[in-house]
């Protein structure tokens, strides 16, 4: 099949536009909440030029919008450049998270929540990630992918959920009544970080087609599929069985128990060794890249 643009159905421009202010207003309060944790807790105005790290994301965001005629990506190669944006937000985001989490993170906990720079605000400001995931991939993606590029969305944005749940572990210490060893602070930190930055990974397992039609990329979702059950799933369940006597946390522990049981199942698919549908090997569904 010959990949050319989808045709799209017609969208309101005055809710595009919309989706547009509140798309660049939400980022602008997420990188000014992170850039007042770090002056406030690190007790330096130096760290006002720390939004300069998310400034690559805001450029490219500002080009997926203005780039002329076409309003949005409506081919695999234009989308590549939504996935390229992602990434480049994504590595800002955790840059910051490891230097709150190594540094002040620990005086956080012994704030209270009346303080917008304390623990909820932390929290706060970390759920506006998939908040922004979801605005630009409904505001850059032709609307004739707009199913495929839900539900995909809705999985990453489940997944960055629970990434940030687990920094709200670290964080709960003092409040919860609790203390978690240095190797099991690390490994949270270690992990949410890997959960971060398999989003924009996650993405690209889908080849966008002409007429809006998609298919998995096999190699690919093979690999993502693997990363996310040794990087996220797996040992996220391990850490909250580890810490299960000081902080509950059983509906993520649900989530990631039947996460790693549909992986496995649809790694098995993939892989032709599990009979799924009357097709084993996916072919007429899944390209072999």
């Amino acid at each position: 099949m010959v990949d050319c643009p989808a045709e799209a159905p017609e969208r309101s421009q005055r809710l595009v536009n919309l989706g547009r202010v509140t798309l660049f207003v939400v980022y602008l309060i997420q990188v000014c909440l992170f850039v007042s944790f770090l002056v406030k807790h690190l007790h330096n105005y130096a760290y006002i030029a720390w939004f300069a790290w998310f400034i690559p994301a805001f450029v490219l965001f500002c080009y997926l919008f203005c780039k002329g005629a076409k309003p949005y990506a409506d081919n695999d190669k234009a989308i590549r450049g939504v996935w390229i944006t992602w990434g480049l937000y994504i590595l800002a985001l955790v840059v910051t998270v490891v230097t709150i989490f190594a540094t002040f993170a620990h005086k956080l906990t012994g704030i209270t929540g009346s303080d917008n720079l304390s623990i909820n605000g932390l929290v706060g400001t970390l759920c506006l990630t998939p908040v922004l995931l979801i605005l630009l991939l409904q505001l850059t993606i032709s609307p004739s992918y707009q199913k495929p590029v839900l539900l995909s969305s809705l999985f990453v944005a489940l997944n960055l959920f629970d990434g940030i749940k687990m920094l709200e572990m670290f964080l709960a210490q003092n409040e919860a009544d609790f203390d978690l060893n240095m190797a099991t602070e690390v490994f949270i930190i270690l992990f949410a970080c890997c959960c971060f930055i398999l989003s924009p990974v996650r993405l690209v397992r889908t080849k966008f087609m002409a007429y809006g039609t998609v298919k998995a990329r096999k190699a690919t979702s093979s690999g993502v599929v693997i990363l996310e059950i040794f990087l996220i799933n797996l040992p996220f369940l391990v850490l909250r069985c580890v810490i299960w006597g000081k902080y509950e946390a059983a509906i993520f522990m649900a989530k990631n128990i039947v996460a790693l049981v549909i992986g496995v199942i649809e790694f098995l698919v993939l892989k032709g060794i599990l009979k799924w549908g009357g097709n084993t090997t996916g072919e007429h569904d899944v390209e072999h890249t």
